[in-house]
């Protein structure tokens, strides 16, 4: 949510980029909240596959360890539109109509 806030996280900072909306203005709480959790969804899709409704550490097998292969289906499909998009824009953005400059 720092990107709403300050217009980039720490990391964009550094680097000098910020986020901002297609005509170059600064994003809404909506665009950014909607980013960030487009962002994050492969990442706590796992934490809900293996945490519940046990976790799979407690249990003698996994109910389903195929389940595993969507969030990292996801991930592959996060990279591959970045190859085919050049780098210009991340998967996450084109929802949350969103750039990074």
């Amino acid at each position: 949510m720092s990107e709403y806030f300050f217009g980039a996280t720490l990391g964009k900072k550094l680097l000098r980029l910020s986020v901002t909306r297609r005509d170059g203005g600064r994003i809404s709480f909506i665009q950014a909240a909607g980013r960030t959790c487009l962002k994050l969804l492969p990442w706590e899709l796992t934490h809900l596959i293996i945490l519940v409704p046990d976790p799979w550490w407690n249990v003698p097998e996994p109910p389903y360890p195929a389940l595993v292969l969507i969030p990292n289906g996801m991930i592959l499909l996060y990279i591959v539109f970045l190859l085919l998009n050049r780098g210009r824009r991340a998967l996450h953005d084109v929802p949350a109509g969103t750039f990074v400059r």
